[in-house]
């Protein structure tokens, strides 16, 4: 029987092996890059949180105070802000913080008093990732691809009498979305040509400039004040102007860029901009205060001094889809939320989960090892300082325009997000809100990592047994959770009678053979009840601390997902059964079995 007992379990191993051990190796943990855990659904219950924000208001405080984090210089006592941290699974706040700064003052009367969470601003380039979600709400991905000349007849005659340097029947819709088409800055807008004569240009060391090559027209704050470009000007400036570079060969940030993406937009559809704007975000998420026009009621709004120096009445024109949108942060969460509940099909946004996922990814990197550049996100990535190897990417979107700053950002890996909205004069806002931003990310971040690892035990955890099992003749598997570790962890699993993270250590030869698992993001009804099954992959940890250090040998577990199968399964694969919100059983895929809970 001993004899039988062992060569049943090699061949087992035999099978596995190939997969197993050309895995991950590393003194740390080499996790797949999904969440460590399913989303955390009820912050407002954690005890880590409730901590966590009062961290969070206290370093607000001490900044407000002192002008300095613990992070860096934060001088917030001129600024004026709103925050707001939401979830995707309840419409209440996570936290909120409000300030009005004692110098902000509302000289003409018009403006509110005091900041509130329903206060508008001026959410400047937030107006981008507004203009990529109706362009995704009213036609998803499927011009993305295509040649911008498609759609703007009057750049293809350009491209063909070969008189402009940008080559624009390369350019697509998506580089165009995604900052990467080469397409120069701006035209007209903050060009000194049209703020200065020749005579203070020149006064300045720079030379005279040709009459010609003065904009006619001008997004700007000086000479050409209220005098946006309008579609014909815009397309007969903008191709005198250089590229940046070539299409898609690094990201470049351009105003220009989303305004022919707004004539491309119109001509797709064949609806105005303002009009799919409003049918593809502000009437599905009922927004109340926001638009692409200035509020007709100035007291909605946080106004520094008077409405034309803060630049809140502003007209951008045709520049709305690049800078001129207003909002609150209140509204700026329901979007927020909306795009992540898209990412599960639960939005009112007409977005698929597919789309969703697809979008919220990046399309090129920068030269900083922590940012990446999506459609239109700016993409933060950090690490948590008890998650090795494991990152947690912010996906956000800022805004700058005279007096105000703002910032929306979400977290995939915990369904959630924040809206900060800003005004100040004449200090810039924009360094306050990324320092704020910053303090969010650091103080809230670990304590939405522990709610999650304490929400995957409580659903999770536990012995799972084959029916009419015992400890020695038939197979159980035990899941438990850690916060030094990512994902669930197998701690025990025997099959069969067999001790098979024992014998996986010894084939293996390496001590400490850990089994750990991550969620897919794929869940399936069970019918004819409420209960789903609920999909992980798993990854095989154990320690070569040895090994080399270097970029080639860092961790790559995503290499070998479902690299062997036995049976067309998966030897990574397991699916629990939840049932209200616990699960029932488990079934490691490769057993062929469903173990209960016990």
């Amino acid at each position: 029987m001993v004899l039988l007992y062992s060569t049943r379990a090699h061949q087992l191993l035999q099978i596995v092996s190939f997969f197993l051990f050309t895995l991950v190796y590393s003194q740390d943990a080499c996790p797949l890059q999904t969440p460590l855990y399913p989303p955390p659904r009820d912050l407002l219950s954690s005890q880590d949180v409730k901590v966590a924000s009062d961290n969070l208001t206290q370093a607000i405080e001490e900044a407000l105070t002192t002008g300095i984090s613990d992070l860096g210089l934060l001088p917030i006592n001129t600024t004026t802000f709103a925050i707001k941290v939401f979830s995707s699974h309840t419409e209440d706040s996570i936290y909120e913080y409000l300030y009005t700064s004692p110098t902000y003052s509302p000289e003409t009367g018009a403006g509110a008093q005091n900041t509130t969470l329903d206060s508008v601003y001026r959410v400047a380039s937030i107006s981008k990732l507004l203009t990529v979600l109706t362009l995704l709400a009213h036609d998803g991905y499927t011009h993305w691809n295509h040649p911008i000349t498609d759609f703007i007849p009057e750049l293809d005659t350009i491209a063909r009498n070969q008189t402009s340097r940008v080559q624009w029947q390369e350019i697509t819709i998506g580089d165009l979305a995604a900052q990467l088409s080469g397409v120069p800055h701006d035209y007209g807008f903050e060009d000194l040509a049209g703020e200065y004569s020749n005579e203070q240009m020149m006064a300045m060391g720079l030379p005279a400039v040709p009459a010609k090559d003065i904009p006619t027209c001008n997004q700007g704050e000086a000479v050409n004040w209220g005098n946006p470009c309008d579609r014909e000007e815009f397309l007969r400036g903008i191709p005198s102007e250089d590229p940046t570079f070539a299409p898609g060969t690094t990201p470049a940030y351009s105003n220009a860029a989303y305004q022919l993406l707004r004539y491309a937009m119109e001509n797709i559809t064949g609806i105005d901009f303002p009009s799919m704007f409003e049918s593809g975000i502000v009437k599905p998420l009922n927004l109340n205060s926001t638009s692409l026009l200035v509020p007709k009621n100035a007291n909605v709004g946080i106004i520094p001094i008077n409405e034309t120096v803060s630049v809140w009445d502003f007209n951008l024109g045709d520049g709305d889809a690049f800078g001129g949108a207003y909002s609150s942060a209140n509204d700026l969460a329901v979007i927020g939320r909306s795009i992540l509940q898209s990412l599960s099909g639960t939005s009112a946004l007409n977005l698929s989960s597919t789309l969703t996922r697809h979008w919220l990814k990046p399309l090129s990197h920068t030269t900083s090892f922590k940012t990446s550049v999506g459609a239109p996100w700016e993409i933060f990535r950090y690490e948590l300082p008890n998650r090795p190897n494991h990152v947690i990417d912010v996906y956000s979107k800022s805004g700058n325009l005279g007096a105000y700053a703002d910032i929306i950002a979400l977290i995939p890996e915990y369904e959630i997000g924040f809206s900060i909205t800003a005004a100040d004069l004449p200090t810039n806002p924009l360094p306050n809100v990324w320092g704020l931003a910053d303090l969010i990310i650091d103080r809230l971040s670990p304590a939405f990592d522990k709610a999650a690892q304490q929400e995957a035990n409580r659903t999770y955890a536990g012995t799972y047994k084959a029916h009419g099992a015992n400890s020695t003749t038939d197979s159980y598997v035990t899941i438990t959770t850690d916060h030094q570790k990512p994902g669930l962890q197998v701690t025990k699993w025997v099959s069969n009678g067999i001790d098979f993270l024992q014998s996986l250590a010894a084939l293996s030869g390496f001590e400490g053979l850990a089994v750990r698992l991550y969620p897919t993001g794929i869940e399936e009804s069970v019918p004819g009840n409420s209960a789903k099954r609920v999909f992980f992959r798993g990854t095989f940890d154990y320690d070569t601390s040895g090994q080399s250090k270097g970029v080639i040998s860092a961790c790559q577990s995503w290499l070998n997902v479902d690299a062997s199968r036995v049976g067309n399964i998966g030897v990574d694969e397991w699916v629990f059964t939840l049932d209200k919100g616990r699960a029932s059983s488990a079934e490691p895929r490769l057993m062929r079995k469903q173990l209960r809970l016990v």
